[in-house]
């Protein structure tokens, strides 16, 4: 009996599809039949599990995709903020430059001036400028 049914698996597995049933006259007892249509009912389960695995591989599949898009999406968008800093750096320098600028002209007015018209003058300017001009 183990040979027959040994015999019975191995056809069934390398045919590769579920068969239908034979008629009861096939089996010789009713574990055999038993066993087959235990065989077929798992070979069905294995099918399904089969296609809900390609349907989640598939499934994780797009959502890698998606995922990769999204990162290469913040990647762009990291690199356009990153070129935005640099400008406004640059501009924020350049304010600087130019404000550093106009105090030194103006201390230059203030050095060409009567001393007392220039401690008058220097006195109603805002402390931060004022300290800044005389430095």
């Amino acid at each position: 009996m183990a040979i027959s049914l040994f015999a019975f698996l191995g056809y069934q597995t390398s045919s590769g599809a579920a068969q239908e049933s034979p008629s009861n006259s096939e089996f010789s007892s009713v574990e055999e039949r038993r066993l087959h249509v235990r065989i077929i009912e798992d070979q069905d389960s294995l099918i399904d599990e089969k296609k809900a695995l390609v349907l989640e591989e598939a499934r994780l599949e797009k959502l890698k995709a998606e995922i990769d898009a999204k990162l290469t999406e913040i990647d762009s968008k990291l690199a356009q903020m990153e070129a935005q800093k640099k400008v406004l750096e640059a501009l924020l320098e350049e304010k600087q430059r130019d404000e550093q600028q106009r105090i030194e002209n103006l201390g230059k007015i203030y050095e060409n001036m009567d001393p007392l018209l220039a401690a008058e003058a220097v006195s109603d300017l805002d402390r931060q400028v004022a300290a800044a001009i005389l430095a």
